[in-house]
């Protein structure tokens, strides 16, 4: 039992070593535009993992997604600070590296 157990905890946190998903202080200085579909948040306080001090809202079909970049752009017309969760691969080259907004939090 305690092998099964020890073999679980293992795969748990060498699976949860590599996640790429952390949230950001307070972003300073930051815009929200939108460009061939796409919604980014730009500012230079992203991490250095992302490419072009920006990161980007993928507008698909989840309605999630869609509120998200709802709530962003309602926290940019009042100037609220800005937190998001970001998720990026980390197994890309660095020059190449595209962050992504899961989640976002406006004080």
């Amino acid at each position: 039992m305690n092998k099964i157990l020890i073999t679980f905890i293992l795969v748990f946190l060498s699976a949860s070593s590599f996640a790429g998903r952390f949230w950001t202080g307070d972003l300073v200085g930051w815009h929200f535009y939108l460009n061939n579909g796409v919604g980014y948040v730009s500012s230079a306080s992203f991490p250095d993992e992302c490419t072009y001090n920006r990161a980007q809202i993928n507008f698909s079909s989840d309605e999630y997604m869609k509120m998200i970049a709802a709530y962003i752009l309602a926290a940019s017309k009042t100037g609220e600070k800005l937190t998001v969760v970001l998720d990026h691969d980390q197994s890309s080259s660095a020059d190449t590296v595209t962050c992504v907004i899961l989640s976002a939090n406006a004080t």
